[in-house]
């Protein structure tokens, strides 16, 4: 069957946005690189996460070649069998893709704080975006009986509705997390005014993450229709949109203004260690936290007389 219109416009509209992913992943490596920061944990979580993102355009396009949009019964058995294939092969992907993006932003949160107390609420987030990244890839592989777990619908399936509402739930809480954690530390921070106005745009860029999971749950209810693969698309589309901002709000931190607007003792707690040598201090709200970091200029004081050298003749 040829592709369907709304198949092609999705197909073309998800590898747009998959190259502007890409293109912003590589700008994250090459301004860090020139910012000669070390690469880590979080750069490889975003690379996954890229990958699981390809992965899912990948199933688009079979889905746009198989019919999707198009009225189940002017699909062949054999269509309708690869189209559900392809689609549930990028909702997994989907829901990995989303985690690993996430946990990209936890270990950047957990590198440029060494306070304990914020680290726990940091592993917090974190359990949250696994334990729903898990449970959702868990109900999600085995939404139908065996062995034909990949069914768009059949009496033998679970509620996707209410799989796809709690996850659209956690996803959204996971997100105000990821922008309130940075909110809460940088206000304790003495910095100037531009310098937390610069962290706080590039944390705050997950707000289009809420956006767009929004409206997504608009379309929720399209798991309930009895033909799914005329029904999805727009599911399909937000999917494809939320993949997007998603990357796109993990490679943010990461441009060079931003970056270079962290203060350079939050990295490391060694950092911290070394700079304290040369007169840099932390002033702390408890015994634990770290509240702000500031450089202090090292001033001689003028010798007395009596420090003065005597010159004899």
């Amino acid at each position: 069957m040829a592709a369907t219109r709304f198949g092609r416009v999705i197909s073309v509209i998800a590898w747009t946005l998959l190259v502007r992913s890409m293109l912003a992943m590589a700008a994250r490596f090459i301004t860090k690189f020139k910012a000669k920061r070390p690469y880590g944990l979080d750069d490889a979580l975003a690379i996954g996460s890229l990958l699981f993102c390809i992965g899912s355009g990948i199933a688009v396009s079979i889905l746009d070649v198989h019919g999707l949009g198009a009225p189940g019964e002017t699909l062949t058995t054999n269509e309708l069998d690869t189209a559900s294939k392809a689609l549930y092969a990028g909702n997994l992907l989907f829901i990995a893709s989303l985690a690993l993006a996430k946990l990209s932003i936890v270990v950047l949160i957990h590198q440029i704080t060494p306070s304990e107390s914020h680290r726990r609420l940091n592993y917090a987030i974190s359990a949250l975006v696994t334990v729903a990244a898990v449970t959702s890839i868990f109900a999600e592989a085995f939404q139908c009986a065996l062995p034909t777990v990949w069914l768009l619908s059949g009496a033998r399936c679970i509620n996707r509705i209410a799989l796809w509402s709690y996850f659209g739930t956690v996803q959204l809480l996971s997100d105000i997390c990821l922008i309130g954690l940075p909110i809460y530390i940088l206000f304790g921070l003495q910095l100037s005014f531009g310098r937390k106005l610069a962290v706080l745009v590039c944390f705050g860029t997950r707000i289009f993450d809420i956006a767009a999971i929004s409206v997504q749950f608009k379309y929720v209810k399209l798991w309930g229709s009895s033909t799914p693969s005329e029904a999805l698309w727009p599911w399909v589309l937000m999917t494809q949109i939320i993949q997007f901002v998603t990357i796109i709000s993990a490679c943010v931190p990461y441009l060079r203004p931003l970056l270079t607007s962290y203060p350079s003792g939050m990295f490391t707690n060694d950092e911290i260690r070394r700079k304290r040598t040369k007169g840099t201090y932390a002033v702390s709200r408890d015994d634990t936290d770290l509240v702000g970091l500031r450089d202090s200029s090292i001033k001689s004081k003028p010798p007395s007389s009596h420090d003065m050298p005597s010159t004899s003749y």
